[in-house]
């Protein structure tokens, strides 16, 4: 398994241990220090990894047992020790656990994780909602997301945005959904109501995959990272065409891309740094091919 952060990335290795590489100043990448490292580095201590997460600048792992650890930037309570400390440059337990986890999502500068019952754990910033327990207070420890007591299937966190796909097949989010007012609790998202199986969010859209390999967004869309071929907000969920059966759906900041059951890549929005893989730097508000992966 591999997850991309804000500027590093970490490899959950076969054996449990994890590495990353990258940016380093918050102690991001795990190994005691703060130096930037170009090539992966084992994270100090971390042995029964089986799940891992890279946010902003900092990482989070779940463990054989259940149990979590994070590692990074502290600020606003984001790793979930309790503690107060800026900076935790090694892994170290997430405090307020009571079940064992099977699911992890760490965003900007806040975490959430599904337990083995279905219900959801948030902890970190929460000045837009994005931990989901009715108040605007930052938490530092693993706390209840309100009235979602089970029957989560997947979660995914954005910049200030956390959302899951549920058993009813329906996407709920809290925090802020791009260009709506922020909510501190869950929220139906409208056009993900039903069929849905799981959920990207970005910094400030929401793409949700159907059962039939369908994605659809909404939100912000500035750079078209809706695949809505405009540059229009959009407050309902709509169909992103030009794709086949998507199998797997990730969102980037500005950006989302889609794995389809051919092996193919394709991806939509921000492009200024070379995001969407087609060898330009042009933002595209439709589906375009990653080049280069299939020969």
């Amino acid at each position: 398994a591999i997850s991309a952060g804000g500027e590093h990335t970490c490899a959950l290795l076969s054996n449990g241990e994890v590495k990353c590489w990258g940016k380093n100043t918050s102690g991001q990448l795990g190994d005691g220090t703060k130096q930037l490292q170009s090539y992966p580095v084992i994270v100090a201590g971390l042995t029964n990894a089986v799940a891992i997460s890279a946010g902003g600048e900092h990482t989070c792992a779940i463990l054989k047992d259940g149990k979590a650890k994070c590692w990074g930037k502290n600020l606003d309570g984001r790793v979930g020790d309790g503690s107060n400390t800026r900076l935790i440059l090694s892994p170290i337990d997430v405090a307020g656990l009571t079940d064992s986890l099977v699911l992890i999502s760490a965003g900007y500068e806040h975490t959430c994780a599904v337990t083995s019952p279905g219900s959801i754990k948030c902890w970190g910033k929460n000045d837009m909602g994005q931990v989901g327990d009715d108040t605007t207070r930052n938490r530092k420890i693993a706390t209840d997301v309100i009235a979602l007591d089970s029957g989560i299937k997947s979660v995914s966190t954005g910049y200030a945005t956390s959302c899951v796909a549920t058993e009813y097949k329906n996407v709920l989010c809290w925090g802020w959904i791009g260009h709506q007012d922020y909510y501190t609790s869950p929220q139906e998202v409208a056009g993900l109501e039903s069929d849905i199986v799981a959920v990207a969010a970005g910094a400030s859209h929401i793409c949700g995959l159907t059962s039939d390999g369908i994605v659809k967004c909404l939100g912000d869309n500035e750079y078209g990272q809706l695949g809505s071929g405009g540059t229009n907000p959009l407050y309902s969920a709509k169909n992103v065409n030009g794709l086949g059966r998507v199998i797997s759906l990730s969102a980037g900041f500005n950006h989302t891309c889609a794995l389809l059951d051919n092996g193919k890549i394709f991806c939509w929005g921000q492009n200024v740094a070379g995001a969407l893989g087609n060898g330009t730097d042009t933002d595209s508000s439709t589906p375009v091919e990653v080049i280069g992966l299939i020969e």
